[in-house]
């Protein structure tokens, strides 16, 4: 598959369904269907971006999350030493 129709399936097809049932609504047909559209082309919308999200959240090569294990490691830290400090009394 080409990019070009990647891209057209990706953006294209889902704003075409809004649009169709945005303009079912406008002139007064079902409200059903127009509906049924614009909720299909939305959940579409998000299935493709949750799957984007866990594709690049899953990739071992990925170093976009690697500093939220690193920021757990400070936090881990530093509730440690203020528990450490509230431990030893007054000082």
């Amino acid at each position: 598959m080409s990019p070009l129709s990647r891209k057209l399936l990706r953006y294209g097809a889902p704003a075409a369904l809004f649009a169709c049932g945005a303009a079912f609504l406008v002139t007064g047909r079902s409200a059903a269907v127009a509906w049924t559209l614009i909720v299909v082309s939305l959940a579409g919308v998000a299935q493709r971006a949750n799957a984007r999200v866990a594709e690049t959240a899953t990739d071992p090569g990925c170093d976009r999350h690697a500093h939220i294990g690193a920021h757990r490691v400070t936090e881990e830290r530093r509730h440690r030493a203020e528990s450490r400090r509230s431990l030893s009394g007054p000082r």
